[in-house]
């Protein structure tokens, strides 16, 4: 599971 992806993912829409 590419946990890190999503969690790219999941910062860079908090930070929007």
């Amino acid at each position: 599971v590419n946990f890190r992806l999503w969690l790219s993912l999941y910062q860079n829409e908090e930070r929007q």
